[in-house]
């Protein structure tokens, strides 16, 4: 067969070029087919190989990719003497009454071309065209071929999404991910072209030797639209409304796509049109009844590998954040969680109200007027790794004897847990008691047998050097991994057999978080017999946004310290005890590494406070929950981390102490082996607003007061005498007659006088003036 490069005349190939819409004037002939070659392919070994293309792609060495009715084959050619890998998609044959529809709008291997010319010159990605070829009998199509270099071995988006949730569940990855589909997307839809079957088998994504995604690209272009424009909001919303993410990552997606923020109108028509293919996607059934019977009675006996993890089993990890994400939003959570959960939270508040009220009408109005000493009652929480860990050490060696917690986390490497265990032994050395907390994944769950070798293995390890072990983390958050009480039952049953081969070692739990005693009733029950009588560990935050003396629902935090002394007291479980190991403030400004905000960082506006206000809260809610007397021990979360640590750690080469160090670190070194003798507060209702009193006495006998106002500023109270003033800092200050919110230490204080709103203070205890 001789190669023939002419324009189109006469016979099938002039019909083909008579009827076809819009034909670009360099389309030419490759006797017997008609079609178009980019120029820098139109070489005589190309052109002579496509005249055998048939032959090509069912030879014995092409590479099937994609077989059925359109099928993907990978041949090499021979591009003037280098090798040329393409991927040739042919076109299966299709109906008559198709073919004469196409004959006059172009066959789909011709769309498929020019729609790729226009994306590939708008700088969209998709690989890269090459051309396409057909064969018309009449106004019969034969042939149809679609032509583009190989873009390497790629994996769908649903591919790489399951990849990564089995093996590297790391949101960052997501995120970045999604960033890139989002601008693939954008660009496609400004171009001008509209996919129409924009799903996540259309979109390729190619990975680098280190197995991160570097870019992504559009395929299967033939049903799409061109358009000279780019899309109306409607089309757009039309276009992406086939893709198909876990809920939140949509949520977080579609942010993406409009960099930021949505135009209105878009998400009434997205979801309308979400809800169109869904239902035609359920309607599936119904249409094909046969097809899609074999299909899952296939599935049921093979189940894909391909397919995303269940909705319980979807597990993401924020390293920004130090915390799980949640890839449902919180409507799909609500309707995925157990329809017994509820029932059984409200029976065991019913069951165990009374009692906690009682206890808890009983020890409110002990509050800040028992003796508290304050040894040991301070504590700090690291994350440390093997770069930075000496350089931590060095900080900590600041505070002698100040108890530090870590956290175990199931989905680390057995290496990191290596490592963390040398941590604890280093802290025992430097005479720092050692909390450490074991935290879980959802692998922790479905796979019971990883969790337990987990346990064993660390508890092992670690007994030796630790006084305290919290099992679980926030169990009562999904995020987390644990949907229901049986699920947490099997978290906490390895340590069964642990806590009778370590009886010095306190478990705590049950490691719920947040104003939720309602949940933390319920996780009780399931905590083991053998654990009875250790402390109620919990984290609890009070107002991320705002002070800690800021009520929610009439409590604020020293009636929700109440509360957990109460739940701790009244519980056969608990011996009246109250750890709080996680609480901090998110600092505004950090985008994704706050703790509060979208990982990707379109936030929409003010997610934390400001460094110094941070600090302040901070000192308050560690002199509040101490001097209460309700809690026996705080652990600040955490040393660093750019989003809510002690220290901002963005730049690893250059760490930079936030005044909250300062402050943490002035409050340990003046009061952390002080005695706390009592406190005035103002009337704890309404907002709680007024001047807030805390006295202390220190081993060398020095009286100091810290006060600050909540609400507007107030003069220092003139019944309080002191030898000087100093802020929150430890520097001295002069003259200061008002303060607010930034507490202020009065040393030396020698002289209380007037009843001072009903004066808690013993005077005569104090060793004052009166």
């Amino acid at each position: 067969m001789n190669q023939v490069l002419e324009r189109p005349g006469e016979g099938a190939a002039a019909s083909a070029a008579a009827s076809a819409a819009a034909i670009s004037p360099s389309e030419l002939t490759i006797s017997p087919l008609t079609g178009n070659l980019e120029p820098e392919f139109q070489t005589p070994e190309i052109l002579r190989a496509l005249q055998d293309l048939q032959q090509l792609v069912t030879a014995q060495d092409a590479r099937l990719l994609a077989g059925g009715r359109n099928r993907n084959v990978l041949v090499t050619l021979d591009a003037g003497g280098e090798p040329l890998d393409v991927v040739v998609k042919s076109f299966g044959r299709q109906p008559a009454w198709k073919d004469a529809v196409d004959h006059i709008r172009g066959s789909k291997a011709r769309r498929s071309y020019l729609a790729a010319k226009q994306l590939a010159d708008n700088g969209v990605g998709t690989p890269e065209p090459i051309g396409y070829v057909e064969l018309w009998q009449g106004r019969r199509l034969v042939e149809s071929h679609f032509l583009t270099r190989y873009a390497g071995d790629t994996l769908s988006l649903t591919e790489v999404l399951v990849e990564k949730f089995r093996s590297d569940p790391d949101c960052g990855k997501f995120i970045g991910l999604l960033d890139k589909v989002a601008e693939l997307c954008r660009g496609m839809h400004d171009a001008g072209f509209m996919h129409r079957d924009l799903g996540n088998q259309n979109i390729l994504t190619h990975q680098d030797d280190a197995d991160e995604v570097d870019h992504v690209m559009v395929i299967d272009l033939n049903r799409g639209l061109r358009r000279p424009r780019p899309l109306s909001i409607r089309e757009r919303a039309q276009d992406l409304s086939r893709l198909e993410l876990p809920s939140a990552f949509l949520e977080i997606f579609l942010t993406m796509y409009w960099e930021g923020q949505r135009p209105a109108g878009f998400n009434r028509w997205y979801q309308l049109y979400r809800s169109l293919f869904q239902l035609r996607a359920r309607s599936r059934w119904l249409r094909h009844p046969i097809r899609e019977t074999r299909k899952a009675r296939a599935e049921r006996e093979n189940p894909p590998a391909d397919a995303l993890p269940g909705a319980k089993d979807l597990w993401v990890w924020d390293a920004r954040t130090a915390q799980a994400f949640s890839p449902l939003t919180r409507k799909e959570r609500l309707a995925s969680y157990p329809s017994g959960r509820y029932l059984r939270m409200l029976a065991d508040v019913i069951r165990q109200a009374l009692p906690v009220w009682r206890e808890y009408r009983r020890v409110r109005p002990e509050a800040f007027r028992r003796h508290v000493d304050l040894r040991q009652r301070f504590g700090l929480a690291i994350e440390p790794t093997p770069e930075k860990w000496q350089q931590k050490r060095t900080l900590l060696g600041a505070m002698k004897a100040l108890p530090v917690l870590l956290r175990f986390y199931h989905h680390d490497s057995p290496s990191h847990h290596d490592f963390l265990v040398s941590v604890v032994k280093d802290l025992a050395e430097d005479g720092h008691p050692v909390k450490v907390a074991l935290v879980q994944d959802r692998n922790a769950v479905t796979r019971p047998d990883a969790w337990r070798e987990f346990v064993a293995r660390t508890v092992d390890a670690i007994g030796p050097h630790v006084q305290t072990i919290e099992v679980g983390h926030a169990v009562n958050r999904v995020k987390w991994g644990i949907w229901d009480f049986s699920e947490l039952r099997q978290l906490y049953e390895p340590v069964i057999e642990l806590a009778r081969r370590w009886p010095a070692i306190e478990f705590v739990g049950p490691a719920t978080i947040d104003f939720e005693y309602p949940f933390t009733l319920s996780a009780l029950r399931e905590w083991p017999e053998v654990l009875q009588g250790t402390a109620l560990s919990h984290h609890l935050y009070v107002d991320r946004r705002g002070a800690p003396e800021n009520p929610q629902s009439s409590f604020n935090s020293i009636e929700k310290f109440a509360l957990a002394r109460a739940i701790s007291t009244a519980s056969p479980k608990c011996n009246g005890q109250v750890y709080v190991s996680e609480v901090n403030w998110p600092i505004d400004g950090t985008g994704s590494f706050s703790p509060i905000a979208s990982p990707d960082g379109n936030n929409g506006g003010p997610v934390g406070v400001d460094e110094t206000t941070y600090a302040a809260y901070m000192l308050r809610y560690l002199l509040l929950g101490l001097g209460s007397g309700y809690v026996d021990r705080i652990y600040w979360w955490r040393l660093n981390a750019h989003g809510y640590g002690l220290i901002d750690d963005l730049d690893p080469s250059r760490w930079r102490k936030r005044p909250a160090w300062d402050v943490f670190l002035n409050c340990y070194t003046l009061l952390g082996e002080s005695t706390f003798i009592g406190g005035v507060l103002p009337e704890q209702e309404g907002d709680r607003h007024g001047m807030y009193e805390m006295f202390f006495v220190r081993p060398d006998g020095e009286h100091v007061a810290v006060i600050w106002s909540h609400g507007k500023a107030l003069p220092v109270p003139a019944n309080i005498r002191c030898a000087r003033m100093e802020d929150m800092q430890g520097k001295s200050m002069d003259d200061a007659s008002l303060v607010d919110g930034s507490p202020v230490y009065l040393r030396g204080v020698d002289l209380i006088t007037g009843d001072s709103r009903q004066h808690v203070i013993d005077a005569t205890a104090f060793n004052l003036k009166a």
